[in-house]
Parts: structure tokens; sequence; C-alpha cells
């Protein structure tokens, strides 16, 4: 049977439970039974670019206890398995995912197609319950900007210099309960050779912020959904390895909603901790438009410090007029004053 031969037991678990003694020669019991196969050909499916490796099965059967109907324990066997495989995606036949496209038009007709590395999402679906779990193997990344250029003619949203990589990307789902959860992180910057710029450089006119990475999320629960986006940046980028300089996490968050006390949006900003706004050089920096010495150039001009910064506010349901805030925050200063000449 030609198939059979693609697969080979990759691992079998038996655990026997002793029973008795018969002059004194134990007796046992099959406990439970657990059988791995695998397979160590790629498989390629009828889908562009697409090849399908480490395919395999395990399959556990095992003895447990549980309540009959009129309150009692009694034995039952139950039987679980799952089903799990690697999609390389930019693999399999004519060649792996596109990262450059340099042709006489915008779609790349006529030009030649430079490839990148394949990238790995591993697989899994349990049965019965029928569970299924996805997530980038990890060290992969997928270059958007790239995608973009390939698939639309673009290079999508501008970043600049940057590179937009998708680092981490997760999916689980329960099909049967309507349940779905997926998250992704999108760095920006040379994986392969990163620098202390790493970041998307962003020119608000009066200033520089530096994105560092975003977040996703999305979550669907019986039907209702709810999701978020959250990124790092950090302002004065004069040397963006100072890990001194103030950085921000800010965040947007709409959780599944209780449709009897719905909380709406949430938005909120935090400064990191270890890190600090000095107010002058702030101001001074959005008044003139560059980079001036923190120490105020006369005495009489108190030097003040933001350590701590944190704000949020939730909207709470539509059209409601009691939505909530926070705020907090600490100020150090240090004020040398001459008094009497």
């Amino acid at each position: 049977f030609p198939i059979l031969s693609d697969f080979y037991l990759a691992q079998l678990d038996i655990d026997l439970e002793v029973t008795g003694t018969n002059n004194l020669i134990p007796s046992f019991t099959l406990s439970s039974f657990g059988i791995t196969i695998r397979s160590k050909k790629p498989w390629v499916p009828p889908v562009p670019f697409i090849t399908i490796s480490d395919v395999g099965t395990r399959w556990v059967w095992s003895w447990t206890t549980v309540t009959n109907s009129v309150g009692g324990s009694e034995k039952t066997y139950s039987m679980s398995g799952s089903v799990f495989g690697t999609f390389n995606f930019g693999s399999g036949g004519a060649a792996p995912l596109p990262v450059d496209v340099d042709g006489p038009d915008d779609t790349g007709g006529g030009g030649v197609v430079r490839m990148s590395d394949p990238v790995a999402i591993r697989t899994s679906m349990s049965l019965p319950n029928f569970l299924i779990k996805a997530y980038m193997k990890e060290g992969d990344y997928i270059p958007l900007s790239d995608l973009f250029t390939y698939y639309f003619g673009g290079d999508g949203p501008s970043t600049g210099d940057r590179q937009m990589n998708v680092t981490s990307l997760r999916l689980n789902a329960d099909p049967l309960g309507q349940n779905y959860y997926a998250d992704a992180t999108i760095f920006f910057g040379d994986i392969k050779s990163p620098d202390k710029n790493q970041g998307w450089d962003i020119d608000l006119g009066i200033t520089h912020i530096l994105m560092e990475q975003l977040q996703f999320y999305i979550q669907v629960i019986s039907g209702s959904v709810g999701g978020g986006i959250s990124g790092v940046f950090y302002l004065e980028q004069d040397d963006p390895a100072d890990y001194t300089l103030p950085r921000f996490d800010l965040s947007a968050d709409y959780p599944v909603q209780n449709p009897s006390a719905p909380e709406g949006w949430t938005i909120a900003g935090s400064l990191y901790p270890g890190t600090s706004i000095d107010l002058y050089k702030i101001v001074n920096k959005f008044i003139y438009g560059q980079a001036v010495d923190s120490t105020p150039p006369v005495d009489w001009i108190p030097q003040v410090v933001i350590d701590r910064l944190y704000a949020s506010f939730t909207t709470g349901v539509s059209g409601s007029t009691n939505p909530s805030y926070k705020f907090g925050g600490t100020i150090t200063t240090r004020w040398t004053p001459t008094i009497f000449n």
C-alpha cells in the first residue's frame, strides 16, 4: 500500500497497572495506550508556493473514572487524538515568498522576482473537540512591504527606509464553540542586521518619534468581537540606544463586551518605567524644533522631570454621559534659587 511507506511509527506509550499477584507473579491491566505516527516527506498540495511538512497524528486511549446517573463512580474509556503539521509558505514548486519586484511597470511584469526564505506556520488540530492552534515558527518573519509590492504593485504604508516585518503570529480556533483568537507583532527594521536606529521614524514637523513595534489582537467569543492595537515609541532619537530616553506605550482596546455592562473602548498610554521626561528639554524642542541642552541657561529656572505618567479613558456604552478617566504621574524638581544676590 504505497502511501503507508511515507509514514513511520514515531512513539508508542503503554501504561500498565498492577492489579494483583498470583504465586508472586504480578498481573496487569492496560491503563492507557498512545501512538504517534509521523512522516518526513514534504507534501505539495495543489496551492502555489506552499508545502506541508512534519505531518503526523497522535491518538491516546485510556480508562477514566466518571460519575454515573445515580451518583456513583464507574470506569469508562476515552479516546482523544490530534493531527499536526507545518505549513511552509513560500516554498514548493516555483518559488518562495517574493521580496522584490523589478520590472517595467508597477506589477513587475517582465521583471525579475527575487525571493526570501519560506515562513513556517506550525498547526495542530485536536479531536474530538476540534480545537485548532497555529503559530509562526520562532525566528521566521513575514516582510509586509514586499508582499504589498508583489501582490498589489505598491509598498503599502510608507515607513521610510524601515521594513515592516511580522515577527510573531498566533491563532487559536474553536469552531464548535464559535471562539477565536489571533495576535501578531510588527517590527520595524532589519531583522537580520539590527542597528540602534531600529524603528519607523515619523516626522511630526516640530519633533520626531521612533515607532519600534506594533501589536494587534482580535478575539471572537460566541459571535461577539473584540480586539486592540498597541505601539511602543520614543522621543528624542539623538541616541536611540539610550534606554533612559522617554519611551511610551499607547494602546486602544475593545474587549468582548458584556451586553448588560458594555465597557466600550479603552484608550491608554504610559511612560516606560526607568525613563523620564525632562520638561525643559521637551518644551524647547517643541518650541524651537531642535534638541537643546537639558541644563537651563539660568539657575532660577527649575529643572522639572516627569518620572511616572499614566492616562486612560474608557468610553463606556455608546452615548453614555459617564465615561471613566484615570490619570497619574510623579514629578520631581531641582531648583537652586539665588536669594539676596
